[in-house]
């Protein structure tokens, strides 16, 4: 739910706003999901730790164990073997299903987008299409009406000027962003600004031509946080190659490092699930036993600390400032080595 907050406001707005179908609406949340669970899941490794573990501590019970010489060290070797057996299943649902729903997230966003274009288009500015800038004073969402409608169209000769009162915007399939004009004028000047002729008009529809090409790219293509492990590595294996061929130059180094940080991402996340329950004992033997709150408020506590460190250290490594595999097993080295000395101390 924390995670959801982060959408809650996009979601509603595409409900309620933009009059997006309920069921468009489920499909964006559902595909939203598996990158949230990725998260969640070592979480709530870390919170059942705690919570099994500090209540353990609070019957007394650790204390029933150690007198038998039951160590603790062997009382954690179940969920460990669990958290080992998560670790493998989550790492095939990070390399394979988040990517893989990343990308009909972003397809299904963007056909929402080309079945309302106001939504893409923002009020007060010129948006960029191609080689034209549409300026809206106005817009509503749901019936996809525009008001005070200036568009800047480059030509070979110059410039043509299209100024409406109001209009209407939709697409046609993923061929042509459509604009049915009412009560203005279309200017055309040339290169030197001189008005070359002038048109008033009660009606005018214009077709803005959406290249195929583009829109086959923007489908099928895929950014790192979309490719699947097996893609990452055919990926790496070609700039390496193209590396060798051209010179090494800043570009090539900086998209390697980019798809060397979402491979180590894939392990590392999924790997959280097995520190967390090293570091998830020895904190509840001590601290846990003020039952689920106390559970869940430590969790929380370390959980920011190692995604603060996680996206630190990705934004770093994107930008080639640091290693790749450093800045993304940081967090998780520092809470391993911290839990195996707790987890001695205490033993």
């Amino acid at each position: 739910m924390i995670l959801l907050l982060d959408k809650l406001f996009d979601i509603a707005d595409l409900l309620i706003k933009k009059n997006v179908p309920g069921m468009e609406v489920l499909k964006v949340i559902g595909f939203s999901l598996p990158f949230m669970i990725a998260l969640t899941v070592p979480m709530a490794v870390l919170v059942a730790s705690i919570s099994l573990y500090g209540r353990l501590a609070q019957d007394f019970e650790l204390i029933g164990y150690s007198s038998c010489g039951i160590s603790l060290f062997r009382l954690s070797r179940g969920p460990f073997i669990f958290s080992i057996l998560l670790f493998a299943g989550m790492f095939f649902f990070d390399a394979y299903t988040v990517p893989e729903s990343n990308h009909k997230l972003k397809n299904l966003l963007f056909d929402i987008y080309q079945s309302r274009p106001t939504i893409q288009l923002k009020e007060g500015i010129f948006n960029q299409i191609d080689n034209y800038k549409i300026y809206i004073s106005r817009k509503d969402e749901k019936t996809s009406e525009i008001k005070d409608v200036k568009i800047n169209e480059k030509t070979k000769e110059g410039y043509r000027i299209i100024v409406a009162d109001k209009g209407e915007i939709y697409s046609e399939k993923d061929r042509f962003l459509v604009l049915k004009l009412e009560k203005g004028f279309i200017q055309e000047t040339g290169k030197d600004k001189e008005i070359l002729r002038k048109i008033d008009f009660g009606k005018y529809t214009m077709k803005i031509p959406l290249e195929k090409e583009d829109v086959r790219k923007i489908r099928t293509s895929r950014s790192d946080r979309e490719m699947n492990i097996n893609m990452i590595l055919k990926d790496i294996k070609k700039f390496r190659k193209k590396a060798e061929v051209e010179k090494y130059n800043k570009y090539i180094k900086l998209q390697i490092q980019r798809l060397e940080v979402e491979f180590h991402k894939k392990f590392a996340i999924s790997f959280a699930s097995i520190v967390f329950i090293l570091i998830g004992i020895p904190i509840a033997k001590r601290f846990g036993k003020g039952g689920y709150g106390t559970a869940f408020g430590i969790s929380l506590f370390i959980f920011t600390f190692y995604y603060i460190c996680l996206v630190g250290g990705e934004e770093l490594a994107d930008a080639g400032k640091v290693n790749a595999w450093i800045s993304i097993w940081f967090p998780n080295i520092i809470s391993l080595i911290a839990g195996i000395i707790l987890m001695k101390r205490l033993n």
